[in-house]
């Protein structure tokens, strides 16, 4: 049995990390290996829901995560998140979301468990991950770029950490070519 493995994905909001995540669960999944998913940001969405009474379904939905609700003061549940996990919980600890994502990683590969997190968006995370993994970076042309302190690390997270970096700029079916051969390079 093949010894489990951390993959990180990295890249700008829209640029398919989660599709990509997708995919990598596949290739998992035909290599008969266990696999589970993560996010830094899981713990922070779970807090998000509990406190304001939200459905965990808007973070999953491109276009409920970017609607403003009422049950958060006219905001959208993007900009509470990155309000609440950047300038918040990360001035209060900075380590937070990475104590709280690599307990569990860890918890999964002791049990034989791949695990893939889906949401590297700053330098302390990409630096966990390399540590005991490889990281991803995607990039895709035709995304949107926000000036939010979760966006603007990501180009030296490409230069400074990236095992690989795949270019999403076409079909469905180019990306899902390109995660294969990925998936074949991590599991030589």
């Amino acid at each position: 049995m093949k010894k489990p493995i951390l993959i990180g994905l990295s890249g700008r909001a829209g640029s398919g990390k989660d599709t990509t995540a997708n995919l990598l669960v596949q290739e998992f999944m035909a290599r008969k290996m266990q696999v589970k998913t993560l996010s830094f940001a899981g713990k922070l969405k779970e807090v998000i829901c509990d406190v304001f009474g939200v459905d965990p379904v808007v973070f999953d939905d491109r276009t409920l995560k970017n609607a403003p609700m009422l049950a958060l003061g006219g905001r959208t549940p993007r900009e509470v998140a990155q309000f609440l996990g950047t300038e918040a919980f990360r001035t209060v600890r900075h380590e937070v979301w990475v104590d709280c994502a690599m307990k569990q990683a860890q918890k999964y590969l002791n049990q034989g468990v791949s695990v893939i997190i889906t949401d590297v968006r700053f330098v302390n995370e990409a630096q966990a991950i390399a540590s005991y993994g490889v990281l991803v970076c995607l990039e895709r042309d035709s995304v949107e770029v926000y000036n939010h302190a979760s966006e603007t690390e990501i180009g030296e997270i490409k230069t400074q950490y990236a095992s690989w970096l795949l270019t999403n700029n076409g079909t469905m079916n180019e990306l899902g070519a390109d995660v294969c051969q990925l998936a074949q390079e991590i599991f030589k």
